[in-house]
């Protein structure tokens, strides 16, 4: 199991995928001979140390680029703001807690944060219902508090983030998860 485990909780009203959880739940070596495992993980290692090394700052240096999203912003707000996915989302929050403690009794550090969306997106009402659900569906404590210039970030489309944007909100994690526990608790930075 992953010592830490993120999740994005943006995302809550998609039916859980219980085929691919119960397989990838089952100890490793059911899938894989341990030769096969050793070869796999040698060729990955070996890729990973011929990549050059790339300096992710430097996109800092870069002015935010403009791009030609507002339709679709508008058309997904549209559409996110009409959702009648409450009760999937809230059925699908409702197990949020479970599959926390399941991944810490696993030895697993759990952590949910919600990934920026442009404003009129973020407030939609599916995202306002997704909001409420999964905070009132897990402790406090586990929520990282990011905290990122909004001003800075820049979506490709409706939802996604540009390269420079990825960054900025990665180091935003980073900083929220190295943060002492008592502090994450109160959202202190």
């Amino acid at each position: 199991m992953p010592r830490l485990v993120l999740v994005e909780s943006n995302l809550l009203s998609r039916p859980l995928n219980k085929p691919l959880l119960e397989r990838y739940s089952q100890p490793r070596d059911q899938f894989f001979f341990r030769p096969i495992q050793t070869a796999v993980a040698y060729v990955v290692s070996a890729s990973s140390a011929a990549q050059t090394y790339i300096d992710y700052s430097k996109l800092l240096d870069l002015a935010p680029q403009g791009y030609n999203n507002a339709a679709a912003i508008d058309e997904a707000a549209k559409v996110f703001s009409n959702s009648d996915l409450d009760t999937v989302i809230r059925e699908d929050a409702k197990e949020l807690p479970d599959l926390v403690s399941a991944l810490e009794e696993r030895g697993s550090k759990v952590f949910l944060f919600e990934m920026p969306l442009p404003e009129k997106i973020a407030a939609s009402h599916w995202a306002e219902v997704t909001r409420s659900a999964a905070h009132d569906a897990v402790r406090q404590d586990h929520w990282l508090q990011l905290r990122y210039p909004t001003e800075e970030l820049r979506f490709t489309d409706h939802a996604h983030l540009d390269e420079r944007s990825a960054f900025i909100v990665a180091q935003s994690i980073k900083r929220a998860i190295e943060q002492p526990p008592s502090e994450k608790a109160s959202g202190v930075e």
